[in-house]
C-alpha cells in the first residue's frame, strides 16, 4: 500500500532500533576471528582481528625453513649458522640437512591465538558499545540462560 499523497515516505518507516546480544557477539567471535566486532558494528577492528587470527599463523607456517637451505640447493639459508650443527654434540654433529626450524610457526600461531582470544574477550563489550551509542538496553528474557546486561 503506498503512502498518502504528500506523507514523506521515510515519516512511515519504522525507527526502533533492536539491542544487540552481547553473548552473541561473544559466540561469534569463539567461531571466527573478528566475527564478535563485526556484529557490533566495529569492522576495523573485526578487521584487524581476522587478518592476524588467521594470516599470523599462515604466514607462520609458511615460514618455516624445512631443511636451513634455499630450496634444498645446499647453500645455507643467510642467519642459520651450520656449523652449530656440525660441531655440537648437542645437535648430534650432524649437518644442517632434515633439520626444521619450527620458530616461525610457533610465533604465527601463538599471535594468532591471541588475537582470537583478545577478540572473545573483547566482543562482549564491543557489543554493549553499540547499543549504549545508539541508546538502546539489553535485557534478557526471564528464565532464559545466559547474562543480563543493563545500561543506562
Amino acid at each position: 500500500m503506498a503512502p498518502p499523497y504528500g506523507a514523506p515516505r521515510y515519516a512511515l518507516r519504522p525507527t526502533t532500533l533492536v539491542a544487540k546480544d552481547p553473548y552473541v557477539g561473544t559466540m561469534l567471535s569463539f567461531v571466527f576471528p573478528g566475527g564478535g566486532q563485526y556484529y557490533a558494528g566495529a569492522n576495523g577492528k573485526g578487521l584487524a582481528l581476522t587478518l592476524i587470527g588467521i594470516g599470523a599463523p599462515i604466514i607462520g607456517f609458511a615460514n618455516v625453513n624445512r631443511d636451513q637451505t634455499y630450496y634444498g640447493q645446499g647453500a645455507p639459508t643467510p642467519g642459520y649458522n651450520c656449523s652449530v650443527y656440525n660441531t655440537s654434540p648437542m645437535y648430534g654433529g650432524g649437518g644442517c640437512r632434515n633439520r626444521t626450524d619450527w620458530a616461525p610457526a610457533a610465533i604465527g600461531l601463538g599471535v594468532g591465538i591471541t588475537a582470537w582470544l583478545y577478540g572473545i574477550a573483547t566482543a562482549g563489550t564491543d557489543v554493549q558499545h553499540w547499543n549504549q551509542a545508539h541508546g538502546v538496553r539489553f535485557m534478557t528474557a526471564p528464565g532464559r540462560a545466559g547474562f543480563a546486561v543493563a545500561l543506562p
